[in-house]
């Protein structure tokens, strides 16, 4: 009889044992999902633009200049490489000065809530 106690009781903790890794990974899981509903919740906030048309105008140039870069005369190929870069730069000057812009924008937030108090 002591034998089958012993057993149901290594039977119980390993039970329980199995109960509480299936829990931590529960946990684990859930953090998972909360964080995601988290972020989904900020990025709704956030008006998202619409940049279908921009990018469908970028994907139609980046074709066009691939097509370009295969023309049998060499100054066109030269060109393709030197419109890429250039555009490279354009998007480039284009991010700094969005940076810079937030960068305004902040301070600015930050003056006004100043002059408000």
């Amino acid at each position: 009889m002591q034998t089958e106690l012993a057993d149901a009781v290594a039977g119980v903790n390993k039970n329980l044992q199995e109960i509480t890794y299936s829990s931590e990974n529960m946990s684990t899981e859930t953090k998972g999902v909360l964080q995601s509903i988290g972020k989904l919740q900020q990025n709704m906030r956030q008006p998202q633009e619409d940049n279908t048309y921009n990018d469908l105008r970028e994907n139609s140039i980046r074709q066009w200049l691939e097509d370009m870069s295969r023309h049998e005369d060499v100054a066109v190929r030269g060109g393709v490489k030197v419109t890429v870069e250039y555009l490279e730069d354009l998007k480039k000057q284009i991010r700094q000065l969005e940076e810079k812009c937030a960068l305004k924008d902040a301070y600015l937030k930050k003056m006004k809530e100043k002059a408000g108090q």
